[in-house]
């Protein structure tokens, strides 16, 4: 989770499964979300796909990440290294490194 330094809003990052889980699979899509500070719950329209899985790749996973928030541009930054990308299991070190840069907008505190 991370607390945009513009918006003051709260947002988390990570995976939600179309499907129950096995064990720790899958680990994709990546979202982001705002969460509701009074029910600790993840505001549903605001429920965003950074990054999912494409035809052809294995078992990839989009967790494990660096996240921060630029003290420039306040864009919030992710450092990602796509494990489970290859369809071989056995090509795992051959992961790439992904930096992913996120604008947010600025919202009204008004709900």
């Amino acid at each position: 989770m991370i607390r945009h330094s513009v918006t003051g809003n709260l947002y988390g990052l990570g995976n939600i499964s179309r499907t129950p889980p096995t064990g720790n699979s899958p680990r994709y899509p990546l979202v982001i979300a705002e969460v509701d500070e009074k029910s600790a719950t993840l505001k549903k329209a605001t429920v965003t796909v950074i990054d999912d899985r494409q035809d052809g790749q294995g078992d990839i996973q989009f967790s494990n990440f660096s996240l921060l928030e630029d003290r420039e541009t306040h864009s919030l930054e992710l450092h990602l290294t796509t494990y489970g990308q290859e369809p071989d299991p056995a090509d795992w070190a051959t992961a790439d490194n992904y930096k992913y840069s996120l604008e947010l907008n600025e919202v009204s505190a008004i709900e």
